[in-house]
C-alpha cells in the first residue's frame, strides 16, 4: 500500500507518445488529474508558451506540468558558465513545438537528466516511447509503440501505480 500523504505521480513524454493521440492522451490526463495523480510531461524542447499553446490547443490540459530535459541542461551550462558551441553540441531545427533555434543533446546527458527529472519529481511511473534511456531509467517504464493493444496494457499498467 503506498503512502496517502504523497501522491502518485506519473510521466509522458511529448513527442512519440502524447503526440501519437492527443485525444486519448488529453482524457486519460483529465482522468488521472481528477483522481489526484500529478500528470507531468517530459520533453526534451524548451518550455514556452508556444509548446504550452501548441499542446492546449490539442487538448491536453493547460494545468498538466511540463519538465524540460533542455531547460535543465543548458541551465547547468549557464551555472558552470560553459555555454554550447559547435564543437560540443549540434544546433538542432526548430521544430513545431519550439520555432527557436535549440541545441541537440548528447544522448547519455540526456538520459541521465531524464532520469534525475524522474527520481526528484517522485514519478512512479514514464511512458515513453523510446528505449534509448532506459540504461539511465531507475524509474518504472512503460514503452509506448503506438499499437493497437497499448492504451489497454498501458491503463492496467496504470491502474497498478495508482492503486
Amino acid at each position: 500500500m503506498r503512502d496517502m500523504a504523497v501522491p502518485t505521480a506519473v510521466g509522458f513524454d511529448i513527442h512519440g507518445v502524447v503526440d501519437s493521440d492527443y485525444a486519448f492522451f488529453g482524457r486519460l490526463i483529465r482522468s488521472l488529474r481528477a483522481m489526484g495523480v500529478t500528470v507531468y510531461l517530459l520533453t526534451g524542447s524548451r518550455r514556452s508558451r508556444c509548446l504550452r499553446r501548441h499542446l492546449s490547443d490539442r487538448g491536453i490540459p493547460r494545468t498538466v506540468r511540463i519538465l524540460s530535459v533542455y531547460d535543465t541542461i543548458m541551465s547547468s551550462y549557464f551555472v558552470h558558465k560553459m555555454r554550447p558551441t559547435r564543437n560540443n553540441y549540434v544546433w538542432a531545427r526548430p521544430t513545431a513545438y519550439c520555432p527557436e533555434r535549440q541545441v541537440k543533446m548528447d544522448d547519455r546527458e540526456f538520459g541521465r537528466v531524464k532520469s534525475d527529472l524522474c527520481i526528484t519529481h517522485h514519478i512512479a511511473l514514464l511512458v515513453d516511447d523510446s528505449d534509448r534511456y532506459l540504461q539511465h531509467m531507475c524509474t518504472p517504464y512503460f514503452k509506448w509503440r503506438n499499437r493497437p493493444g497499448d492504451r489497454r496494457a498501458l491503463l492496467h499498467r496504470l491502474a497498478d501505480v495508482i492503486d
